[in-house]
């Protein structure tokens, strides 16, 4: 599961990307399950990688200037 703190574009990143910073474990709900995860930051290929995905998934949310990723924290939750 890929998680950008993008935060609609705004500057300031979401409250909750700095809980996972603090506390990386956590429980997600997936279509009814909840799922244990494990949040890592992704950095250099790995994340550009990852951008490339969301951007195949989400392209016209994610492909504007203000949400191109630049900056944007990318966070992996593993279970």
């Amino acid at each position: 599961m890929i998680v950008v703190a993008a935060n609609s574009g705004l500057p300031a990143r979401p409250g909750w990307y700095f809980n996972l910073m603090a506390e990386p474990r956590a429980r997600v709900a997936v279509e009814g399950r909840t799922l244990a995860v494990r949040a890592e930051q992704l950095g250099g290929p790995e994340a550009a990688a990852c951008w490339q995905r969301v951007l195949r998934a989400a392209p016209a949310r994610y492909s504007s200037p203000i949400m191109s990723g630049a900056g944007s924290p990318h966070r992996r939750n593993q279970r």
